[in-house]
């Protein structure tokens, strides 16, 4: 069952990463006792790998693209925030700690061990809709949480608004930047996601490879820390790739394909 405790949810809607003290002691042990608040971990880099393969392992893909459409008429943003980290594991190498500096590793830029505050983790589950860093301690809690919501199957209003995103996208004038496609897609009058909601899914179809560039592809076929990913210009707040994808790049078929094709309701919108 999916059912959240809208008590518990409104104590995780409020809480402050920079501030938990906020939080009283009452509220975080009712919202943790409802699967929603969690107490901090100290998560080491080579167990959080070994945890990311392990729930990974488990994991199947139409779990995930079911539950990322299913949340387009609902706004059930916790639907939609596993697919990004599912995502990043197409490409995520297993590997052990690799210092860079002395603190953080060359590669995913973790260090090799770091409190992780779970509840904050959990609140981007579900007011953001999407990752924050890619580390592995927040893919294996994306992956883990994902995997215990029921599947879903997407309704016809779902696939409508996916369409809709897909046909924005298409029809998109070959200068048209990521930021004015956000823009144009407040416009889908079912869709109701606010901007930076529509920010985070655009680059969640960016790590897919649904929205990629020639020179700057997703993470389907080839690992890129979106962390130190470079940026179009240096005031972007845009995650990579997606940053760099104008109108002219439209719609990545063969990723699309790979993610979307076996859905018969999307077949009208890609060919």
């Amino acid at each position: 069952m999916n059912e959240v405790d809208e008590k518990a949810l409104q104590i995780l809607r409020k809480y402050n990463l920079t501030r938990p003290e906020d939080t009283l002691q009452a509220d975080f042990i009712y919202a943790k006792d409802k699967g929603l608040m969690f107490d901090k971990e100290n998560i080491n880099h080579d167990e959080a790998v070994r945890a990311c393969f392990e729930i990974f392992s488990d994991c199947r893909k139409e779990h995930f693209t079911n539950l990322f459409l299913a949340s387009l008429s609902i706004n059930r943003l916790d639907y939609r925030s596993g697919l990004a980290a599912y995502a990043i594991m197409q490409s995520f190498p297993h590997h052990e700690f690799d210092m860079l500096d002395g603190h953080y590793c060359k590669l995913c830029s973790y260090p090799k061990q770091r409190v992780v505050d779970l509840s904050a983790l959990n609140n981007l589950r579900f007011f953001c809709g999407g990752l924050f860093s890619g580390s592995p301690a927040e893919i294996s809690f994306f992956l883990l949480q994902h995997q215990k919501l029921s599947d879903v199957y997407p309704n016809t209003l779902d696939f409508e608004i996916f369409g809709s995103i897909l046909q924005a996208i298409r029809r998109a004038d070959q200068l048209t930047t990521i930021s004015t496609l956000q823009k144009q897609l407040k416009s889908i009058l079912s869709f109701k996601a606010t901007k930076e909601q529509i920010k985070v899914l655009l680059e969640t179809l960016g790590y897919c490879g649904v929205l990629q560039t020639p020179s700057h592809e997703g993470l389907l076929h080839r690992y890129v820390n979106i962390s130190l990913a470079p940026r179009k210009t240096r005031s972007s707040d845009w995650k990579y790739p997606v940053d760099f994808w104008t109108g002219k790049d439209g719609v990545n078929r063969d990723n699309f394909m790979y993610w979307f094709g076996h859905y018969k309701e999307l077949k009208q919108y890609i060919n």
